[in-house]
């Protein structure tokens, strides 16, 4: 049990590391002016939420429903499978 946490741990790693230190050399522009990340957050992040959780959500959400209407169509006996597929 505790090697798929390892496993798990050496992935997302080096994925942590990258995008670390991406953020610290980051620069965000408005209207062409170089600003701190952190204002930049503070005054749209809200936005940016409101955009795009419920569009990865609503992405889960549809892959979720196309798997298991896939699993439904191979499991189905079907004059021709192309039907459903």
């Amino acid at each position: 049990m505790k090697r798929k946490y390892y496993f798990l741990l050496l992935l997302l790693l080096p994925i942590y590391l990258f995008a670390s230190s991406r953020r610290a050399l980051a620069v965000c522009t408005i209207n062409g002016q170089n600003i701190p990340c952190d204002q930049f957050w503070s005054k749209y992040g809200v936005t940016f939420g409101l955009i795009f959780i419920p569009l990865i959500i609503f992405g889960i959400v549809g892959g979720i429903f196309w798997v298991l209407m896939l699993i439904d169509c191979i499991k189905r006996d079907l004059k021709t499978k192309s039907y459903g597929l």
